[in-house]
């Protein structure tokens, strides 16, 4: 027993150096792997840092610039709360100027307050007559749908006819048909004509109305769109107006409310110069339809024929509210208020009217043209030379123009450039324009020692 504990000491004593070196291997294995681990944390951690560095440096610009933005978006919004401030005192002031002027209209119009509430109750009363005309024509409607439906049942009830005896109705020429066919051919042919009508084939339409009335002589709506078709087709055609104003004066007689009638009507007296008759009819529209601007120039240009020039102010005025951009309603207002002496306002209209010229056209360049010359002539009266003289030579880029070369001449002299002006006044002097002409001799005139 003691020799068998003896070797397995034996074996231990030699077995035990070679197992301390296996332990101290793997201890010193696993040491390696643990700074291994350890340097590669580090390393990460060193990228971490960097990282971190980066993005705080983002994150500082991002707030700076976040801090500017904010800078600039205070400033925006003080300058335009203070612009906004601005414009409404500006508002408010032209509110109130706008108000003081209604109430200044409203003064003017007052004495004849009286007379427009008898036209809109006369104008009210041919609208009820209308309305009555309109129900009778609906219920004979009724009634010829009522004649039909019992045809169409007696011929069901007798059967097909024979082809011998289908005849296709002759209209408007030859035999007239029975009362119900005249009723739906005619109700076909309304129907053709106001087609023709609104394509504006007014030569066409006429003729089918005409064919309506050889039958039915008594259908106003007839009577209304062919004696409107007759003046349209040549409204410049003299010897049309009385007979389109005896039919239009009749179909008023039954519906004094129709603006058709009242339009062509009042276009009718325009086109015979008879401003007041005109005027009266402008007025009937205008209870109609008071936002027609349209129908508002036309009232003011009858005032301004009938020399009333405050009225058409305050008409192309109304016109220019519903309108803004109406270059006709502005040149006319442009023209009212320089008759009534006030040149501030007349230059402003006509410039804002010259803004919306096409010089392009030829017709546009004319009304440049003209315009240039009203500014001009405006600005020499109060002896603005500089503006007359700027006037004068837009108004030349759009057209060639007699009396704006003088007045160009005449603003030179003014300004102290005497040979150029003198220049342009003796060519002027000589020019086939009368106005321009005489312009130029007074110039000269005036500017001699």
């Amino acid at each position: 027993m003691k020799n068998v504990d003896r070797s397995n000491l034996k074996v231990i004593q030699i077995a035990m150096p070679s197992l301390f070196f296996a332990l101290l291997a793997v201890v010193t294995w696993i040491i390696w792997r643990q700074q291994r681990i350890i340097d590669e944390l580090r390393q990460r951690l060193a990228g971490t840092d960097v990282q971190l560095m980066v993005l705080s440096r983002q994150t500082d610009d991002h707030f700076n610039s976040l801090a500017n933005r904010l800078d600039d978006l205070s400033k925006g919004v003080k300058t335009e709360i203070s612009a906004s401030r601005r414009q409404a005192r500006g508002d408010l002031a032209r509110l109130s100027g706008g108000l003081s002027r209604q109430l200044q209209e409203a003064t003017h119009d007052g004495n004849g307050l009286s007379g427009r509430l008898d036209e809109v109750a006369r104008v009210g009363s041919g609208l009820l007559d209308r309305m009555g005309a309109v129900e009778r024509e609906g219920n004979q409607l009724v009634d010829r749908m009522d004649e039909l439906a019992k045809q169409v049942n007696d011929l069901a009830q007798a059967g097909p006819a024979p082809a011998a005896t289908v005849a296709t109705p002759a209209f408007p020429s030859g035999a007239l048909p029975s009362a119900p066919q005249t009723d739906m051919i005619t109700l076909r042919r309304l129907r053709a004509g106001k087609q023709q009508f609104e394509a504006g084939r007014y030569d066409e339409s006429r003729k089918t109305f005409q064919e309506i009335l050889a039958v039915r002589p008594d259908y106003p709506e007839a009577r209304l769109y062919f004696s409107v078709s007759f003046f349209r087709s040549n409204p410049s055609d003299a010897t049309r107006y009385p007979q389109v104003e005896k039919d239009l004066r009749s179909v008023l007689s039954q519906d004094g409310g129709n603006m058709m009638a009242l339009e062509t009507l009042a276009l009718v007296q325009v086109q015979r110069e008879r401003w007041a008759d005109a005027s009266e009819l402008f007025q009937k529209l205008l209870i109609l339809e008071p936002d027609n601007p349209a129908v508002v120039n036309e009232a003011g240009f009858c005032a301004v024929k009938l020399n009333d020039v405050a009225t058409a102010r305050d008409y192309f005025a109304r016109a220019m509210k519903i309108q803004p951009h109406d270059r006709e309603a502005l040149s006319m207002l442009g023209d009212c208020q320089s008759s009534l002496g006030n040149a501030a306002e007349a230059e402003q209209a006509w410039k804002a009217a010259l803004t919306l010229v096409d010089p392009r056209s030829s017709s546009g360049a004319r009304e440049g043209v003209a315009l240039s010359v009203k500014l001009t002539r405006s600005a020499a009266g109060r002896s603005a030379w500089e503006e007359s003289l700027a006037d004068a030579q837009f108004g030349q880029q759009m057209g060639q123009s007699p009396l704006l070369r003088t007045y160009e001449g005449l603003s030179l002299m003014k300004l102290g450039k005497s040979s150029e002006g003198r220049s342009i006044l003796t060519q002027m002097a000589k020019s086939d324009d009368a106005e321009a002409s005489d312009l130029a001799s007074r110039g000269l005139q005036e500017s001699s020692p």
